[in-house]
């Protein structure tokens, strides 16, 4: 063998080690940095407190607010990393909140890549211990990382129900990949296992039949992205730094009412993209702004053939407090009564409008109503709205306030 030969062999056999050695190597598993610790004399939920961020100190927060920046790939055992890390900068104790100790803890995840049981681990985790979920502006969530931001949770009180705590801000990317990538097609055991792992990590995070059903059919190459403003209200996510529609007009109201029953999601059945409204029909309309008040609107919405009718009532001003008598509400729809549900199951007393609420009549659904965070701004535009197109460039989240849902 020549000298030349000889060296090509031996850099033939360096490459082979390399990629052997590359193989062997366990994925990089996420990392988890604390991107805001409130500073104790922060500790209360005041939601106008001027912003300190106190990450660098080395106290721990008690009874106050924490949030952790997670980046790169999801990987066995970051659960038990990201413990580590809320162990280290939060104490138990306190009121209720995040791990139910009193901290209100919030993970900001970001990654593109990561294992399919690990991104549910984690999602379990998250769940488990009361711990929101975001995605800023500009950071990208797909695969893994989509499934474990599901997992987030809050329980808001002792008396209220525990409830999914997962935001997306508008700019930032959700996406979910295909559950069996990596698999072959042809062995059905590991399939069929991967499968049910999804199911159950579903219904222990509450993600909507509509949605699961997207996330289980795409192929290997194929992403499922939240980037409607359809999409967000029927996976249950809360979208932040949206920019209202430049004119409220009868459309958007008619869109915000339809979108607060899921345009019929949970009621008689999934759509896998909006539906077509008819808002012209002779006898009653799909749907209509009945009433204008004094700050207020009320919008009417036919559901079905059945006759599952329900009513809105939207706060158009931006200011102060706006009150409508319940007897108002039934003389005003007494027109609809003994053909539909307008008026059924409906509590005796006033509706109380905060500014951009979008109250739900509960007779059909019981939906509850939605604050305006994350109600009229967001639903009043066409449910085919991009996300995107709508985010507000000025929009800063403050880790200090969290509207309760």
């Amino acid at each position: 063998m020549t000298a030349r030969a000889f060296h090509k062999e031996v850099q033939r056999f360096a490459f082979a080690a390399v990629l052997f050695l590359i193989a062997a190597m366990p994925a990089a598993a996420a990392e988890f940095e604390v991107a805001f610790k409130s500073c104790p004399d922060q500790s209360e939920d005041t939601g106008k407190s001027e912003i300190r961020n106190c990450a660098i100190a080395s106290g721990k927060v008690r009874g106050g607010r924490l949030a952790l920046r997670m980046t790169g790939e999801i990987a066995p055992g970051d659960p038990e990393r990201l413990a580590k890390a809320i162990a280290a900068n939060a104490e138990a104790g306190g009121s209720w909140g995040s791990l139910g100790e009193g901290n209100f803890i919030t993970l900001m995840l970001s990654g593109e890549a990561g294992d399919f049981d690990a991104g549910i681990a984690l999602g379990r985790f998250l769940q488990d211990g009361w711990i929101h979920t975001r995605i800023v502006r500009g950071a990208r969530c797909t695969g893994a990382c989509a499934l474990a931001f599901m997992g987030g949770r809050a329980m808001w009180g002792r008396l209220t129900r525990p409830a999914v705590e997962r935001r997306l801000e508008a700019g930032g990317v959700l996406a979910f990949a295909s559950p069996l990538a990596g698999l072959d097609p042809a062995q059905a055991a590991p399939v069929v296992a991967r499968l049910r792992a999804l199911v159950a990590y579903a219904e222990h995070a509450a993600i909507a039949p509509a949605i699961l059903k997207k996330i289980a059919a795409l192929e290997s190459a194929d992403r499922f992205t939240i980037d409607t403003v359809f999409r967000a209200k029927i996976a249950n996510i809360g979208v932040e730094g949206v920019q209202p529609p430049a004119k409220m007009e009868d459309r958007n109201y008619i869109d915000a009412c339809y979108a607060q029953g899921d345009w019929n999601y949970g009621v008689f059945g999934a759509y896998d993209e909006p539906p077509k409204l008819d808002t012209t029909g002779p006898d009653m309309p799909d749907a209509q702004v009945f009433r204008r008040g004094s700050g207020f609107v009320v919008v009417t919405v036919v559901t079905s053939f059945g006759n599952l009718d329900y009513w809105c009532a939207i706060a158009t001003g931006q200011s102060g407090k706006v009150t409508i008598r319940r007897s108002d509400v039934k003389a005003w729809l007494s027109k609809y009564e003994g053909r539909n549900s307008l008026l059924a199951g409906n509590a005796a007393e006033d509706v109380m409008l905060q500014p951009d609420e979008i109250h739900y009549s509960k007779a059909s659904a019981g939906l509850h109503d939605l604050p305006a965070t994350y109600g009229l701004r967001l639903l009043a535009h066409p449910p085919a709205t991009r996300l995107d197109a709508i985010a507000d460039p000025a929009f800063k989240w403050n880790p200090l306030f969290y509207p309760q849902d």
